[in-house]
């Protein structure tokens, strides 16, 4: 159960990770030689921890499944809300950045770190919404199968 947490924080560090490098965006250019390999490099942080965050997800529902012995429950949760005290604040901070994300296409005069930051924000907690609502943090904190 040790390995399996260690697994499932990682996971959400590679996922702050991956939505952090979006603050960096308006810094790169792809018409500039220096800035272009700073932005193949960011893209590469984005990418590569998403996908390392979702593999280490499915390492850790695998193990959970095996745990309990069980095979019926497979997919991403997305269609689950406030089901702990951490699903709450980022499915709060969803709808924030969200709205942030929404004012920036309706505003013209919206600062551009905004956008970013609604960009940072909706990425980020969509994220951890979830791993929040999903059932390998009910597992691990004792809030499934009357642990």
């Amino acid at each position: 159960m040790k390995s399996i947490k260690k697994y499932f924080i990682f996971s959400i560090i590679l996922f702050l990770f991956s939505s952090a490098s979006v603050w960096l965006m308006p810094l790169v250019s792809f018409e500039q030689d220096g800035r272009r390999t700073f932005a193949f490099a960011l893209a590469a942080v984005f990418w590569l921890g998403l996908i390392a965050g979702v593999v280490l997800q499915i390492l850790v529902g695998n193990r959970r499944r095996d745990d309990i012995n069980q095979t019926d429950e497979r997919g991403i949760v997305l269609l689950r809300f406030f089901r702990n005290k951490p699903a709450v604040v980022s499915n709060i901070a969803m709808i924030i950045g969200i709205i942030m994300l929404a004012l920036s296409f309706i505003v013209n005069t919206y600062p551009q770190w905004l956008t970013t930051a609604g960009i940072f924000i909706s990425v980020f907690s969509l994220e951890m919404h979830c791993v929040f609502n999903g059932r390998s943090y009910e597992y691990l904190y004792g809030t499934l199968y009357g642990r």
